[in-house]
């Protein structure tokens, strides 16, 4: 029986820490490994107070470190239906909104990242 989504909802594993995303633009669905590519999540949140929001900052002034990046598809109650695995990824552009507010969680527009391989597969 074939499940029905709703509303996609993307969890990105950075660095050991799960973001929400609402959007994954660049994900493949076929089983085989996609040599070099780009991603960009969407809609998302980021915790001012980890090492990925430090990474981001780091990115913008030329910074690069080389991650593993895992990306869930998840249905509406939170199941993983597929996973996505970037190995070598780096920041590549970052759209958030210009505010200075001292807040916990950052609301990002869209997140860009490369990467020299990507895997998939059906949970």
């Amino acid at each position: 029986m074939t499940k029905i989504i709703s509303k996609f909802y993307f969890l990105a594993n950075i660095n050991g820490k799960n973001y929400p995303f609402r959007e994954a633009l660049g994900l493949e669905l076929t089983s085989t490994i996609k040599p070099l590519g780009n991603i960009v999540l969407k809609k998302g949140l980021i915790d001012t107070n980890n090492s990925v929001w430090s990474d981001v900052e780091s990115e913008l002034n030329n910074i690069t470190k080389a991650i593993t990046i895992f990306i869930k598809l998840t249905d509406d109650l939170g199941t993983p239906i597929r996973t996505w695995t970037l190995r070598s990824a780096n920041i590549v552009a970052v759209k958030s909104p210009q505010t200075r507010l001292k807040c916990k969680d950052v609301p990002l527009e869209a997140i860009e990242f490369s990467f020299s391989e990507m895997s998939v597969k059906k949970n």
